[in-house]
Parts: structure tokens; sequence; C-alpha cells
């Protein structure tokens, strides 16, 4: 089960770290391991290369009244065409965008309020 924030994390590493860490075989910078801080993963309100028509695109938004409005991993997970993520087909979307608006929620009020990236839970103990 796990706190919103860790399934959040446990979210990102399950479906984007494969490629998404140092060494991965792609171009972008990202490290979204469970393991790297939060403030490490050189995600959080990074412009994307490409925004897909997204207006004030980043990365991870954090703030405004809709973050994952303007997260391109959130778009393209809600995707269901060659610019999806993780580039899976054929696959079938999200629709509503449930499950990835409650991860970006989850990221920006438990770890992002006010830019406290320090309070990122810890990765569980083996």
């Amino acid at each position: 089960a796990g706190t919103l924030a860790e399934r959040a994390r446990a979210y990102l590493h399950t479906n984007c770290s494969n490629c998404h860490r140092p060494g991965g075989g792609t171009p972008a910078g990202m490290d979204l391991r469970y393991t790297t801080p939060l403030a490490a993963t050189n995600a959080c309100e990074v412009a994307p290369a490409r925004t897909l028509g997204v207006v004030n695109a980043r990365l991870i938004a954090v703030g405004g009244t809709d973050p994952a409005a303007r997260s391109m991993i959130i778009v393209r997970a809600n995707l269901s065409d060659a610019d999806s993520m993780p580039p899976l087909q054929p696959r079938v979307a999200d629709a509503a965008g449930g499950a990835h608006r409650r991860v970006t929620r989850a990221m920006d009020s438990t770890w992002l309020v006010e830019g406290n990236m320090s309070s990122m839970p810890a990765a569980p103990s083996r």
C-alpha cells in the first residue's frame, strides 16, 4: 500500500526509470529511480525538449491550479499514440487521467509545497 507519495515514486520507478536513469539510453536527463532524491531527479519545473503543444510545459510541473495539465510525464502517460510514455503499443490510455493526476498531486502537495523537496519519503529498507 504505502503513502500516496510512496506510490507516486513507485509508479515513476516502475514505469519510467528503466530508461530515465543514468545510462538508461534516453537523451532526457531525468533520473526517476525510487531511491533518487526528488531534488536530484532533474524533473521538477524543468522545461521538456518537446512540449506537444502544452503551454508552459514542464517535465513535472509544480503548483498552480492544475499542475498535471502542464506535466509532460502525466500528459504523455495519458496518450495512446507514438508520443506516449512508456512507449508501449498498442495501449489504452487512462482517459480520465485520474491515476496520473493523483500522482502529480502527491508530488506537488506532499513533496514540493513551498519548494520543500527534502520532505520526499526515503526508500523503504530491504
